[in-house]
């Protein structure tokens, strides 16, 4: 990926971050949706990293990597998990404003260099945005050489 395509990826997530919101912001409780799917949050994904800088183990990389090419936009989340795996950690995502179920996204985390902060220049993350009911929407490599996006937000 070009220093020119990660910016405009890193821009469209962060936009993309602002328009959506993680229900436990909306709520101290977490709301267990009909689309909760069981995976772990970005809170238990740290607690069971235990240390910073994480990095996956080279079998789960080439797990993730070799299933990427196959992933494509409308799959279900069973297909991206036969794909590729279970992923790290993932959320629910409701509107800023009306606090509708707009969908959810999952983080595939080859390594990070600090499990408190963002660093978009060395985190090497592979996120699946999935639409309300529960199919791709947008795929998005960050720091990942030679992988493409598919699709875009909102679609």
């Amino acid at each position: 990926m070009t220093l020119s395509h990660f910016i405009k990826a890193a821009i469209a997530f962060i936009l993309f971050s602002f328009i959506l919101i993680d229900c436990q912001r909306c709520s101290p409780e977490r709301v267990h949706s009909p689309h909760d799917d069981g995976v772990k949050t970005y809170e238990e994904f740290k607690t069971s990293a235990l240390h910073s800088p994480y990095s996956a183990a080279i079998e789960r990389r080439q797990t993730i990597l070799g299933g990427y090419s196959r992933l494509s936009i409308g799959i279900t989340k069973d297909s991206v998990k036969k794909l590729i795996g279970l992923p790290d950690c993932g959320t629910e995502l409701y509107g800023k404003e009306d606090h509708r179920y707009v969908g959810s996204g999952w983080e595939y985390i080859f390594f990070k260099n600090e499990l408190k902060l963002v660093n978009e220049k060395l985190d090497t993350v592979i996120f699946v945005y999935f639409d309300p009911e529960g199919k791709t929407a947008w795929i998005v490599p960050a720091n990942l050489e030679g992988l493409q996006q598919f699709g875009y937000p909102g679609k």
